[in-house]
């Protein structure tokens, strides 16, 4: 029997309720995405437990026993993946770079202030894998017994590897991703939360397979597009506290959507 709880965008406002109380942490899980078929390639931290790195199939495995839990059958499950969760077309159908990806002429001025000039987007590379991870993922979730909707956020903390155009990241890498997106949706670090209205400035976009909405004829409304924890290339991350008024998040983050 299939279940009738559901898989759906999370919202902005779900993002600030955690950084006004606290205590909702322990209702999200935190997961960067790897998709490797030996290597523990993924990273998870539930609530405020240390990050683990784990296969894919036991990230998994611990996934589905979170939704499966009994006693918290009416509270949903807020699960931020390090993973591309909505796919972006130009009008002539093409795939295309989403703002955040790629400087475009269409970039807001402030996004642009702080992106490198590296051209990635969602439909190669590692971009590619970690969608493909995502959607099998969400596959996995929705076959499984759930007793918990689920509200699905996307992370993005492009690393170095990535910049190189290389998939296989650094044992300990993973944990590091978890972290730091946690820290974010905690309002420790001050990078930008980007609303789905922002992603879809010019641009035809859709959330991945299985997420409600996205088997539409047309473009889904905004709200069915999971909004984006964005760690930009040129945020400092968790530098010291003396150097955080100096990253350009900290300048740009309350004028961005």
């Amino acid at each position: 029997m299939v279940s009738r709880r559901r898989i759906t965008a999370g919202q902005v406002e779900d993002i600030e309720a955690v950084r006004v109380n606290p205590v909702l942490l322990r209702d999200w899980i935190f997961v960067d995405i790897g998709f490797s078929s030996t290597e523990e390639s993924c990273g998870v931290a539930i609530g405020k437990d240390d990050p683990e790195e784990v296969t894919f199939a036991n990230l998994v495995k611990k996934l589905a026993a979170q939704v499966a839990e009994v006693e918290k059958p009416h509270k949903p499950l807020n699960l931020l993946l390090e993973a591309p969760l909505s796919i972006a077309f130009t009008t002539d159908g093409n795939p295309t770079a989403r703002v955040f990806e790629s400087k475009k002429e269409s970039t807001p001025p402030k996004l642009a202030e702080l992106m490198d000039d590296t051209h990635r987007g969602w439909y190669y590379n590692a971009g590619a894998n970690t969608m493909a991870g995502a959607t099998r993922l969400i596959w996995e979730l929705r076959k499984c017994k759930r007793r918990r909707d689920i509200r699905l956020f996307e992370g993005y903390a492009p690393r170095e590897s990535e910049r190189r155009d290389e998939i296989k990241s650094k044992k300990g890498d993973h944990a590091k991703v978890v972290r730091q997106l946690r820290a974010l949706v905690k309002g420790e670090i001050r990078c930008p939360v980007l609303s789905p209205g922002k992603i879809t400035v010019d641009l035809h976009v859709w959330p991945i397979v299985g997420i409600e909405g996205w088997d539409s004829h047309k473009p889904p409304k905004d709200n069915m597009i999971p909004p984006v924890v964005w760690v930009p290339p040129k945020c400092l991350g968790e530098e010291p506290e003396s150097t955080i008024g100096q990253c350009p998040c900290a300048i740009v983050r309350n004028q961005v959507p």
